[in-house]
């Protein structure tokens, strides 16, 4: 199966019950902080889930001192695209866009260095136990995790039923250091 039937395939599913998923969450959310790479971290990128993805909003509470930012896809053309990440102080800076998440606004003086950024929270359709990723298909958050700090950390957040034994992968592929399901 192509990574584009896969994801089509997994897209097709049902989102779990929204009762459930929060549950789920939180649980993810709470096995994440309980991580050295969030111990560690003082800049941590995270990202606006999708229905298929765990919900991020418990981390707000256990933020501390650290600096969150979130992606912006800025450029024309799936070619030129890229993530710039921006600092976001609360949750409802955070605004809609074309793709029915939510981004930063566009702000130079709240961009953030990608050399900075201490922990990536990675989102993906699915992952395998090893680090594999199957994205959400357009290959910005692979761009992304080329350009890191060799001593940044990479998570990748998914409920169980996301984490595969085995995904199609290509050369370009960013493998994640380490995957967190319920």
């Amino acid at each position: 199966m192509t990574k584009s039937e896969l994801r089509r395939e997994l897209r097709e599913l049902p989102p779990l019950p929204p009762d459930i998923a929060a549950e789920k969450s939180d649980r993810i959310c709470m096995r994440l902080v309980d991580t050295p790479a969030w111990h560690r971290a003082r800049v941590a990128a995270l990202y606006s889930a999708n229905l298929h993805e765990p919900d991020l909003s418990r981390l707000w509470e256990r933020r501390g001192d650290r600096v969150f930012c979130f992606p912006k896809v800025e450029g024309t053309g799936i070619s030129e695209e890229h993530l710039v990440f921006y600092r976001v102080d609360a949750a409802p800076e955070l605004l809609l866009s074309r793709w029915g998440l939510y981004e930063p606004p566009s702000d130079p003086a709240r961009r953030v260095d990608t050399l900075q950024i201490d922990l990536v929270v990675v989102p993906g359709v699915a992952f395998t136990a090893a680090g594999d990723r199957l994205g959400r298909g357009r290959g910005h958050y692979d761009r992304f995790l080329a350009t890191l700090s060799p001593k940044a950390s990479t998570i990748g957040l998914c409920f169980a039923s996301r984490l595969l034994p085995a995904l199609p992968t290509e050369t370009h592929d960013r493998r994640i250091d380490q995957i967190i399901a319920e």
